[in-house]
């Protein structure tokens, strides 16, 4: 209804949390995203995920009907109001392998509808070329594990809230390993390290969810903050500096207008 997130907080967390809002104002409302990705691969969408996880023919057939209208090279999401911590993660594999052979490079493109803080109806296009590599050795020596550790714990987490508590924690445990084998420089072990602690959190929580079955407020709080975790959570320090002096800037600002 609200169109935006709702937060519970415990009243002695009340004043933190207001500046933790306060530091990170909604920048857009209504927002529309598209994504388009180069034919012979797939975008792992919702429907398809369930459809992995289905636990019998009927409703299994109800996905692949949801999947085949859908274009599998094409995803659309209604993400409401956004912030500028708010990060997605997409995963895409390929789905036609003779098509993709044939590729040097894969095209991904964004499609943004949104409606601004001065309540204008806009539209921004965001264009990336990524080069295929068929060395699993050259791909992992350069992984962006932020952006790893991220996907992980956001699917994670949107696999325990479909039920399936075991195939979420199969997803960061093979994560981890790759993670693991492949930190070799300084802000790859940083960011593997961020990775392991917020990863633990959710193994906690996920635990307590096979064992009981029930969702507490704790397993529910893990599991939403997991499926919307920011990026910057998971960033070496060096990139975090930007984000720290403007928030810094923020508090100094409101200090002096009090």
């Amino acid at each position: 209804m609200t169109n935006g997130t709702a937060t519970i907080v415990s009243p002695l967390e009340l004043q933190r949390k207001m500046r933790q809002i306060i530091d990170n104002p909604p920048i857009a409302k209504n927002v529309m995203l598209k994504m388009f990705i180069t034919k012979g691969f797939v975008i792992r969408s919702d429907a398809l995920i369930n459809m992995d996880l289905a636990a019998n023919s009927s409703l299994k057939s109800k996905y692949e009907e949801q999947v085949k209208k859908q274009n599998s090279n094409y995803i659309e999401l209604n993400l409401g109001t956004v912030t500028a911590e708010t990060d997605l993660s997409f995963e895409f594999a390929v789905s036609d392998k003779k098509i993709a052979s044939k590729l040097d490079s894969v095209r991904l493109q964004a499609v943004v509808e949104y409606t601004n803080t001065a309540g204008d109806k806009l539209v921004r296009v965001f264009n990336a070329t990524k080069n295929i590599v068929h060395d699993r050795f050259d791909a992992e020596q350069e992984s962006n594990i932020s952006v790893l550790g991220l996907n992980a714990v956001q699917q994670g987490a949107k696999l325990a809230q479909l039920q399936a508590v075991q195939q979420a924690r199969m997803k960061l445990l093979s994560v981890q390993r790759l993670c693991d084998r492949i930190n070799a420089s300084e802000i790859q072990q940083e960011e593997y390290g961020n990775f392991v602690q917020w990863s633990q959190e959710l193994e906690n929580a996920l635990r307590e969810l096979q064992k009981s079955f029930f969702l507490s407020d704790s397993v529910t709080r893990m599991l939403t903050q997991g499926r919307s975790s920011p990026k910057f959570k998971f960033l070496a320090s060096i990139k975090k500096k930007d984000i720290v002096a403007k928030r810094k800037k923020h508090t100094e600002q409101q200090a002096i207008t009090v």
